[in-house]
């Protein structure tokens, strides 16, 4: 069975995002960075990396997460970090990819990588 780009179907108590992060970092050293500045510990739940990837037109690689328990908390760990590092994140709507810029592409004219 093929995976789908995680993002694309929803999953009851689990949100999906795509973040700006150095491909050098990986998930792990993102997850200790978002955790350690994150402003308030979430109640329960946590952070995978969803082993994904969306390259927009310019070139920027967001990579795919997703987390599950306390969204809002997690949520607002997340946000908080890509303004402190002043980096972008995006979320999956349908056919396109929505960034916290205010951009906003078709997945079509993306490169999606699902490993």
């Amino acid at each position: 069975m093929e995976r789908t780009l995680p993002g694309t179907t929803g999953v009851e108590g689990r949100e999906f995002l795509y973040v700006e992060y150095p491909s050098a970092w990986g998930f792990r050293k993102a997850f200790f960075e978002i955790a350690r500045i994150c402003p308030s510990v979430p109640k329960d739940g946590g952070i995978i990396t969803e082993e994904s990837s969306i390259v927009l037109p310019d070139g920027l690689h967001l990579h795919g997460i997703s987390y599950n328990g306390d969204l809002a908390g997690w949520r607002r760990c997340i946000m908080h970090w890509c303004k402190v590092r002043e980096v972008r994140w995006g979320k999956i709507d349908g056919t396109q990819v929505l960034l916290s810029s205010g951009e906003c592409y078709s997945l079509d004219h993306c490169k999606c990588d699902i490993r």
